[in-house]
């Protein structure tokens, strides 16, 4: 079995891989910026709040499926075995965190780019891009993490 930090390299690059492929066959980003600007529209100048409430609430959801993993680990002697749990999860939010995070180096350019295409002024695009960026570079970290609490630490 893999295990250490080629085990965590494994599923990161896993997730990776299928954001990738998800972004590419289905068009995740712009098919989010177009949910994303419809709603954003409709919230006026709380756009940016419920952006970050959106975003957090995704995170929660992620973090609470790793917790479930967690415990179902603990539960079969082998914190591997909350994989089954874990990588489904990672697999459903890795697509948005990686859509909404300011990980390049210019931070939301293309992630506005998308919200601007699917009609969003530049003003509505900075408001979801800043608020709903900052839980999702957190996800970041949380991933991380978890997928490291499987395999090394």
């Amino acid at each position: 079995m893999i295990s250490g930090w080629w085990g965590a390299a494994l599923v990161l690059g896993v997730a990776f891989a299928w954001s990738v492929f998800v972004g590419a066959r289905y068009d995740f980003d712009d098919r989010l910026a177009a949910w994303w600007v419809r709603r954003a529209r409709r919230w006026g100048r709380s756009a940016g709040p419920r952006s970050l409430l959106v975003s957090a609430g995704v995170l929660l959801a992620y973090v609470l499926l790793v917790a479930v993993s967690q415990e179902l680990g603990a539960q079969l002697g082998d914190e591997r075995w909350g994989l089954l749990v874990h990588v489904p999860a990672l697999l459903a939010y890795a697509p948005f965190m990686l859509a909404t995070a300011p990980m390049q180096f210019s931070a939301y350019t293309y992630w506005r780019a998308d919200l601007e295409q699917a009609g969003a002024d530049k003003q509505l695009g900075r408001r979801i891009a800043w608020w709903a960026g900052v839980p999702s570079f957190v996800g970041l970290f949380a991933v991380l993490l978890a997928v490291a609490g499987v395999f090394v630490l």
